[in-house]
């Protein structure tokens, strides 16, 4: 947890807090092997004026998807982290530590209107391409084309445009040029669009 706080830190993520009070910090152990922090914010959000910008509604992006046949999964590197807290509000994300106080400069998780501000953000870096070949939900991206020849181009510009944003993608987690995926709950090929848990029934039965 050290090692994690100085990384934080380092990379002007964090700063040491002189602000009285704070919520417990601790560390889960994420798939990767990396860790995360976790801080429980519900008095804050309890009191947090919500930001109303809107999510999209899942069933409503796959709308988009049919007959495509190629598509590129993306997912984007600490994303909440490239939002800025205002100016004079960090204190409010105060939190503690055997190794003192410490209050966020970037979003944290768990502060309730981080999805929306998120999804806020992306939507406007994606703008151009929304609804041509990329749908988005906070974090998560997929490109999808109707030939490869396209969806290289579609690809190459989405890639373009969180570049420009100064947005980065984790490629580990990211897929390329699939003619088939799962994104937000869905099975996703050329033949259609089916909810995960009934394709999981499917091949059962």
């Amino acid at each position: 947890m050290k090692k994690q706080l100085k990384d934080y830190v380092d990379r002007g993520f964090i700063r040491p807090s002189t602000f009285p009070f704070g919520t417990l910090a601790f560390f889960v152990k994420k798939k990767d092997g990396t860790f995360r922090m976790v801080i429980d914010y519900k008095p804050l959000n309890k009191v947090m004026v919500k930001d109303t910008f809107p999510l999209p509604r899942a069933e409503e992006l796959m709308e988009t998807l049919f007959g495509k046949r190629w598509f590129t999964k993306l997912d984007l590197r600490q994303f909440f982290h490239q939002l800025h807290i205002a100016m004079g509000d960090s204190y409010k994300t105060a939190f503690v530590t055997r190794w003192g106080t410490f209050e966020w400069l970037v979003m944290p998780f768990g502060v309730s209107n981080a999805p929306p501000a998120s999804m806020q953000l992306i939507t406007l870096a994606m703008r151009p391409a929304l609804g041509r070949c990329v749908i988005v939900f906070i974090d998560d991206i997929l490109v999808y084309s109707r030939t490869l020849a396209q969806h290289v181009k579609d690809v190459k510009w989405v890639l373009d445009l969180l570049r420009v944003n100064n947005l980065y993608v984790k490629i580990k987690k990211c897929e390329f040029f699939t003619n088939s995926t799962h994104f937000l709950g869905f099975v996703i090929d050329a033949k259609g669009i089916m909810p995960e848990r009934l394709k999981l029934e499917l091949i059962r039965n």
